[in-house]
């Protein structure tokens, strides 16, 4: 005959097998919703890192524009595309303020004509897709060919 006891004990080995279960189940959830969490923090993370940068490189546009276009009335300015150039009241150039990538954004006076020859891109630009973009690059559909900005053919 089996006694009182036996059943208690394994009526309190069940209650303690279910008991481990649960927290086990808890624990993996936990786990698991902590790795999809921490995830997610990254790109977030990415996101705001990329956005900052793109934001950097407007906003030094921006302030370029407004050095070159604030200099008070001895200071003429004109725009081009890519570029501002200040003049004095008598005429001569003072600086140039370039608004795309380059070594020497402000160049003076003295090294502008060397400044812009360092910005003529290589002849194997086109080949650099990592470096260069090609702003005019055809889109083709079907037989179709389109592009963007100018047809090299009506040139």
């Amino acid at each position: 005959m089996i006694s009182k006891n036996s059943y208690q004990s394994g009526a309190a080995l069940i209650i303690i097998l279910a008991m481990l279960v649960i927290v086990f189940g808890l624990a993996v959830t936990f786990l698991n919703r902590t790795t999809v969490e921490r995830a997610a923090s990254a790109n977030f993370a990415a996101s705001a890192t990329t956005r900052q940068l793109a934001d950097t490189a407007v906003q030094l546009v921006q302030g370029s524009i407004r050095d070159a276009t604030t200099q008070g009335t001895e200071v003429a300015w004109t725009s081009q595309p890519g570029m501002i150039r200040n003049f004095d009241d008598a005429g001569t150039f003072v600086r140039a303020y370039k608004l795309y990538s380059a070594a020497d954004l402000i160049p003076q006076q003295a090294t502008f004509t060397a400044s812009l020859a360092a910005d003529v891109p290589p002849a194997t630009w086109a080949d650099d897709t990592a470096s260069w973009t090609d702003l005019n690059a055809p889109v083709i559909v079907g037989t179709t060919t389109n592009y963007p900005i100018l047809d090299p053919s009506t040139a």
